[in-house]
């Protein structure tokens, strides 16, 4: 697993070297390969240029880290080869959605995403596994709907290659938002919020990789290849993506259980990127696409080791004064929350300060400028609730059984990401962004610091415990992602039991209707004839009564 690991770094180096010469250059290359002949044939286009190349040197960076970090985590599994092959199908999958500009290899790579994300994500082969599963496969076939279509629409465009097309007409802004339902779907935004937090039933490699960086970026990578054509779909995407990252900010700070917390907090920066492609900045979002991915993952893999060491225990209730045990994944946790948070010259203050000013400095009213802040601000708020519920305060009741220490793999690839938390943002906004982006003066400047500041003192006054009914009720709604839970995960959880519903349809309609029903029905006519035969003339009358008015009834 190790070797797999080293393979994805090394390629990953290399494609970070293309990448700085083709963005110092201006370099872009186009692949086509015609399939079935010159003349009527399918052409399948690749394109690689900086936004994809950069983007994928994350993805197997990351993925080379999380392999690192599996042979301790995952080192008493009987299947490892599943693994092993189930994460690298996934990255082939993922590079095919990268650099593809054919609409038909970017379906390819899209269905194999979804395969492998539901293959991983039942792993274990438990029910929370199989419903996080279905929910999690059933959601993202919506987004195919979108790709499908999309498909269709271009070829009666008369061409495949969606990266060349450029803004204007009704037939774009359709295609547009055909992409759009799939990008929506993908990073899960509302109203398909509900199947990240439950794809968390993955293990923690899984998530780091899947749901932290890759599969949900797909989608906000999907968005800025096509920026330049969503026309009035780019309204509706700023709405979900400001909805979205206000509901998983507010619910992060009431959630008590760990690896909830960081998927609402990935869910929260998922409607930034969003909200940000939508005003037209899509190298500001790409920015914090690349940046995020980097130390959302030290995130997840910092968590996963917390969990691991307590056998699967995963309220932060239970937890505290945890530093001392892990000091490298301790120092991992406290790097990506700080840049989560957008801490000072951090690796997301770079990014976060940016978003701030373009909308602060935008055309939008201050109910929208009112909401950023505030969902920043619970950014702030569920990071300090990490610290200080894990790795600060007094020793929780669950200490007696944590039992695992820091082993050389997980501690070295938890730690291997602490560099590009810490000077990724300063390198990747002097790379990706142009010249001019910090030329904003005032008191916009301090906001993100002022966020920072009032988001740990808020932090130390918050609690999540309920009040009155009222309270209680108000509380329930906003730290239940606003029932969509109940709306689009439910439903799919019922369906999950299937399996159960065929036993009780076998035990009851099935034994009527089937074969052993016909049977019983047959043998009890059978029976009830013989009887009346047996008897003298009156039943020889009332069978023939019977008759008739079974004769008068057909007539």
């Amino acid at each position: 697993m190790w070797k797999v690991g080293l393979c994805f770094m090394g390629g990953s180096f290399l494609l970070l070297g293309f990448g700085v010469w083709m963005l110092g250059l201006g370099v872009v290359v186009f692949i086509e390969y015609v399939f079935g002949g010159a003349v009527g044939g399918l052409s399948f286009v690749w394109v690689f240029d900086w936004v994809s190349v950069f983007f994928y040197f994350v993805v197997l960076f990351i993925s080379g880290l999380i392999m690192i970090y599996s042979v301790d985590y995952m080192g008493g599994d009987s299947s490892l080869d599943r693994f092993v092959l189930l994460m690298v199908g996934f990255v082939l999958s993922m590079g095919l959605v990268v650099f593809s500009s054919n609409v038909v290899v970017l379906l390819f790579g899209w269905d194999g995403l979804g395969l492998t994300s539901y293959c991983l994500v039942i792993y274990y082969q438990n029910n929370s596994s199989f419903n996080a599963g279905m929910i999690t496969i059933l959601s993202n076939r919506v987004g195919d709907v979108g790709l499908l279509g999309g498909l269709a629409l271009m070829f009666g465009l008369g061409g495949l290659n969606y990266v060349e097309l450029s803004s204007g007409g009704e037939c774009l802004v359709l295609l547009g938002f055909l992409f759009f339902l799939a990008g929506i779907t993908s990073s899960a935004q509302v109203p398909f919020s509900a199947w990240l937090p439950a794809a968390m039933a993955a293990p923690t490699p899984v998530s780091s990789l899947v749901h932290s960086s890759t599969l949900v970026a797909a989608g906000v990578f999907l968005m800025v290849r096509l920026s330049g054509m969503l026309g009035w779909v780019a309204d509706l995407l700023f709405l979900l993506g400001l909805v979205t990252m206000f509901m998983a900010g507010v619910g992060a700070n009431y959630e008590m259980d760990l690896s909830s917390v960081v998927a609402l907090s990935t869910l929260s920066q998922l409607g930034v990127m969003m909200m940000i492609v939508s005003l037209g900045e899509w190298q500001l979002a790409y920015f914090h696409m690349v940046v995020h991915a980097l130390f959302s993952a030290m995130m997840f893999m910092s968590v996963g080791f917390v969990i691991h060491g307590f056998g699967g225990w995963q309220d932060v209730r239970v937890m505290g004064g945890l530093g001392g045990y892990f000091p490298f994944v301790g120092v991992g946790m406290m790097v990506s929350g700080m840049a989560l948070m957008g801490f000072p010259f951090m690796a997301g203050f770079y990014s976060k300060d940016l978003i701030l000013e373009s909308v602060m400095v935008g055309v939008w009213g201050w109910i929208i400028v009112l909401v950023v802040v505030l969902s920043f601000l619970m950014t702030v708020g569920y990071s300090m609730s990490i610290f200080r519920f894990v790795l600060w305060g007094q020793e929780g009741v669950g200490v007696i059984y944590f039992c695992w220490g820091e082993s050389p793999w997980m501690a070295w690839s938890i730690f291997g990401l602490v560099f590009m938390s810490v000077f990724g943002g300063a390198v990747g906004g002097w790379l990706f962004l142009p010249v001019g982006s910090l030329l904003v003066l005032g008191f916009e400047k301090w906001v993100g610091i002022f966020i920072v500041v009032f988001g740990i003192l808020f932090s130390v006054v918050f609690d999540g415990g309920s009040g009155g009914s009222l309270v209680g009720v108000v509380e329930y709604f906003f730290g239940g992602m606003w029932f969509i839970w109940y709306l689009s995960a439910n439903p799919l959880v019922s369906l999950m039991y299937v399996c159960d519903l065929m036993s009780v349809g076998d035990d009851l309609w099935g034994e009527i209707v089937g074969g052993s029903g016909g049977s019983f029905l047959i043998l009890g006519g059978v029976s009830a004839v013989l009887m009346i035969q047996e008897v003298e003339l009156s039943g020889v009358l009332v069978l023939g009564l019977l008759g008739g008015i079974v004769v008068v009834l057909m007539w």
